[in-house]
């Protein structure tokens, strides 16, 4: 299965080959991002990073930042 992934904000696109059933934490993975760094968001709504992925997702991963 193919999913579409957009980073944010590079604004970066790339298509991730992903085995059937992954969740958020395998395409992280994949993608060598660290979950505690990121939301990933379908149809532009937050996603836990256990939720099921699905064929032809159209994902955003965005990195956020915190300081103080």
């Amino acid at each position: 299965m193919t999913v579409r992934i957009t980073l944010l904000p590079d604004k970066t696109t790339k298509r991730v080959r992903m085995k059937p059933g992954m969740d958020g934490f395998g395409l992280l993975k994949e993608l060598s991002i660290n979950p505690e760094n990121v939301i990933i968001l379908r149809d532009d709504r937050p996603i836990p990073v256990d939720a099921k992925i699905g064929p032809d997702d159209d994902l955003k991963v965005i990195r956020v930042v915190s300081g103080g």
